[in-house]
């Protein structure tokens, strides 16, 4: 059996997912599809649309043979911790052969050569003099592209899709995977999952452009209200200890949730050419969660089953033997057994507990509801 595996969010599942995962694997001549989907939180730093098992159970009817959930340590991360622990879980189930992603690119040889630049020594010498400047990590990188290798193309670095294709390569090449890297060319007739959302905010129609039912999203102003409590009520020296906070942060994060009364006017203060946006989002996230610089360095400890159908319960029972890391089907069955898999699990259970909170519904989410089988 050939499996290709695709690292997703879908936030929401649209058209263009359901066209990578069809036409991806028709092209690959693979026998099934794993994906493997960020939980509660996604990767801009915020409550994803959508729970997690309804999302899986989207992309189950409409392409995939298994969802697992990426623990919220990697998924609420920057482009390259989140691809990292991605990649890695990926390859610890033992069953994967290629890595499905979409890029603007479509060019999975230029996503290799310019992965090879990006990570090489002397790129990451430039890379540190630039950062000092006091740029944030997006603007230096494509900097030193420009004014020290102009062979590469620099449109490779400026879109979201290929800046995470660069990401995954860099990855299989640091862990040594035989997973193989491929792409397909993202299809601009589908409308993105950001303008979406947009859409979704407006109280516009998105029925056309998913292709599942349009359902009632988390409430934004509890989640804003969350933050603010959070920030308002956390002593410093706690705050200091955040994943991404560094150089007296804390103090401006403490300082805007004073003032500020949505989490929009909390980033916009405290927000700067070396913090982006979606960094400072991000950080809002992990500070909530409590997950700290160390956490994200975690091995993968597992990987948790959210929504199968009958080949995918032929993917599990191959794992059994191929997967260097137990697969989950009941949280209250897990079984931790260091204090990585201890601790990555309780922030998956926090956040998916955070999460009931934005949709009216009881805490213990985890314990109570089983993977979804879609017939």
């Amino acid at each position: 059996m050939t499996t290709m595996a695709v690292i997703c969010e879908y936030n929401p599942f649209h058209n263009g997912h359901k066209y990578q995962l069809t036409e991806h694997k028709k092209e690959l001549g693979a026998d099934s599809v794993i994906c493997l989907m960020s939980g509660s939180f996604v990767q801009r730093g915020a409550p994803a649309v959508y729970d997690k098992w309804t999302r899986a159970k989207d992309a189950v009817e409409n392409g995939a043979d298994l969802v697992f959930e990426l623990p919220v340590v990697y998924s609420a991360q920057s482009a390259q911790r989140f691809a990292y622990g991605a990649v890695k879980l990926l390859d610890k189930l033992g069953v994967v052969d290629y890595l499905s992603f979409g890029s603007e690119c479509g060019n999975i040889n230029a996503l290799i050569a310019t992965a090879d630049i990006i990570h090489s020594d002397d790129f990451k010498a430039l890379l540190e003099e630039k950062l000092k400047t006091g740029i944030s990590y997006p603007s230096a990188r494509t900097e030193v592209l420009k004014e020290n290798f102009p062979e590469v193309d620099k449109s490779l670095v400026d879109s979201p899709n290929n800046i995470l294709a660069l990401e995954y390569i860099s990855a299989l090449k640091e862990i040594n995977s035989k997973i193989l890297p491929k792409t397909i060319k993202r299809n601009l007739d589908f409308a993105s999952a950001t303008s979406i959302r947009d859409k979704m905010d407006k109280g516009e129609s998105v029925d056309a452009l998913i292709p599942t039912q349009t359902r009632k999203t988390y409430d934004k102003k509890a989640y804003d209200n969350l933050v603010l409590y959070h920030f308002r009520k956390e002593r410093l020296k706690a705050l200091q200890k955040t994943c991404d906070m560094s150089e007296g942060l804390e103090n401006k994060f403490k300082k805007a949730s004073q003032i500020s009364i949505s989490c929009d006017e909390l980033a916009e203060a405290v927000k700067s050419k070396r913090y982006t946006r979606t960094r400072i989002n991000r950080i809002c996230a992990n500070s909530l969660l409590g997950i700290e610089d160390f956490h994200t360095e975690f091995e993968p400890q597992y990987a948790r089953v959210l929504a199968f159908n009958e080949r995918g319960q032929e993917i599990l029972a191959k794992m059994k033997k191929a997967s260097q890391i137990p697969v989950i089907t009941k949280v209250a069955d897990a079984k931790p057994d260091t204090n990585e898999f201890k601790i990555m699990l309780e922030k998956d259970l926090l956040a998916t507990d955070i999460y009931s909170i934005l949709t009216d519904k009881p805490a213990g989410l985890d314990f109570k509801t089983s993977p979804i089988k879609v017939k």
